[in-house]
């Protein structure tokens, strides 16, 4: 899974260099959800992570799972 969003960051840079000619950094948020209960809750967790991601700087993904407390986050 963080082989894909990984994937979704490189491809999304290479896009914009390529239509803008202009660099770009993306920061994810994530929730991995089997049985979303709270829609606006999930949002919420998910907006946080994002702000987590751009906290520990550019091209950072933050993932969580819907059963768990940790935040998965790759070292760059």
């Amino acid at each position: 899974l963080i082989s894909k969003f990984e994937n979704l960051n490189i491809g999304f840079k290479t896009t914009i260099r390529q239509l803008l000619g202009i660099g770009a950094t993306v920061s994810i948020g994530a929730i991995i959800a089997d049985n979303p209960s709270d829609e606006d809750d999930l949002y919420t967790r998910a907006d946080s992570l994002l702000y987590l991601s751009k906290d520990k700087g550019r091209d950072t993904i933050s993932i969580i799972t819907d059963d768990s407390s940790q935040v998965y986050t790759p070292h760059r």
